[in-house]
């Protein structure tokens, strides 16, 4: 993560910083209905970001967040808006992203002893290597290539939001399919965005209009 002085702060209106309490408010008083678990957010390519290192995940799947283990859970608000109701992921060195495998990765090849079994093969030459999830690789960034944060406050803002995909719940029960959330431009032409607090891992979903509930290519 850069330091305080590489993060460029951008303002905030007194309403965003509201609606962000109203969403706080929700969760605390359990005021939603409970949609499931993320497990991909997908984010658009924008004007203030650009690859800050040549990962191969990033190179194949561009702003992609991709969740694994411990996924997020996703609520609808009383007013059709979607709700993150728990923080990111924190490990012992701060709030980040499970590491993924390298879509760049190809196990190593057999040895004519390997094949013939003459030796064995070294069960490493077949562990898929994996490539780390970098918050500040995928969000909103400065000239200088620092990240962005929002003015008076610690989120890291990933915009814009096009998809989430996430696993539904109903009735208590996390269902074995994948359905996703629309992600769309509100009526001001905002587009979704993420915010993450990077230092608590408090995490939201700003503006735009979401549609829950549409079955994942291949689902039925």
């Amino acid at each position: 993560m850069a330091s305080a002085a590489q993060i460029e702060k951008r303002p905030i209106t007194g309403t965003a910083i509201d609606l962000l309490q109203y969403q706080n408010d929700l969760v605390r008083t359990q005021k939603y209905i409970p949609r499931g678990r993320i497990q991909k957010i997908a984010i658009g390519p924008s004007s203030n970001w650009r690859p800050r290192t040549e990962c191969p995940f990033i190179k194949k799947f561009g702003r992609l967040i991709d969740f694994r283990g411990p996924f997020l859970p996703i609520g609808e608000a009383p007013d059709g808006s979607a709700l993150i109701t728990a923080p990111l992921w924190k490990h012992e060195w701060g709030v980040g992203l499970p590491e993924v495998p390298d879509p760049s990765w190809a196990p190593g090849a057999y040895t004519p002893e390997e094949v013939t079994f003459k030796v064995a093969r070294d069960p490493a030459k077949d562990r898929v290597r994996t490539v780390k999830q970098l918050l500040e690789d995928r969000c909103e960034q400065d000239d200088s290539g620092h990240p962005v944060l929002l003015e008076k406050t610690d989120f890291l803002v990933f915009q814009p939001v096009l998809t989430i995909s996430y696993q539904p719940e109903f009735e208590g029960r996390v269902l074995p399919t994948v359905w996703r959330v629309a992600c769309l431009p509100d009526r001001s032409g905002t587009w979704p965005a993420l915010l993450v607090d990077y230092k608590t891992g408090e995490a939201h979903l700003y503006a735009g209009r979401y549609e829950f509930g549409i079955k994942a290519v291949g689902e039925r």
